[in-house]
């Protein structure tokens, strides 16, 4: 029997229990409440601002790299239009391939017009590459020369208004190898290369 009360003494109901017990419990509690609310939520906020600091060092970084090319936008536009205004050039002085029988009939209307006689005009097979241009052109546009082996007949004068002639053409071409021989008082033999220069 006593046994009995004793145990019934030891278990009390919560409302008999002694206040230091209850704050005990009510501080146990709480803590483990905020221990749970800090690994649920405070940790997981600390993770989202280290990949929010991560992602805003790299915008910063490609901020830096798209403002740099921004900067170099103007000196791309400047060697942007330089290589126009020298292709532009190149096309107005420097015939294609396909354009070099134009070019031949023009050489022969001013030797008529010169009232030089042209008996033979050869191609040379070999074209070579033209190198020794000053112009930095683009890399897709490469200028070529082509020889034409030459033998014609006139006076010294008309000879020399034939070469003005060429020289004034507003295609590039060049005159080399001249090589003239008196025939009479009035005539002379001309044997020359005339190269004319193209693009490819």
């Amino acid at each position: 029997m006593a046994s009995k009360i004793e145990l019934k003494m030891k278990i009390r109901p919560i409302y008999l229990w002694d206040i230091k017990l209850l704050l005990l419990v009510a501080i146990l509690f709480t803590m483990m409440i905020s221990f749970l609310i800090y690994n649920n939520y405070t940790v997981d906020y600390h993770l989202q601002l280290d990949n929010l600091k991560i992602e805003e060092n790299t915008l910063k970084q490609e901020v830096k790299e798209k403002y740099g090319l921004t900067k170099s936008v103007s000196e791309y536009t400047n060697r942007i239009s330089q290589l126009t205004q020298i292709e532009s050039i190149v096309n107005s002085r420097f015939p294609d391939r396909d354009e070099i029988p134009s070019v031949l009939i023009q050489v022969n209307e001013m030797a008529e017009q010169s009232n030089v006689a042209i008996s033979s005009l050869i191609p040379n097979n070999n074209d070579r590459v033209f190198t020794e241009s000053s112009l930095q052109l683009p890399s897709d546009i490469r200028i070529v020369a082509k020889d034409f082996n030459i033998s014609a007949t006139s006076n010294f004068n008309d000879f020399v208004n034939f070469v003005y002639g060429i020289a004034s053409y507003p295609r590039v071409m060049q005159i080399r190898d001249v090589r003239i021989n008196r025939i009479d008082d009035n005539k002379v033999s001309m044997d020359m290369v005339l190269t004319i220069f193209y693009t490819k």
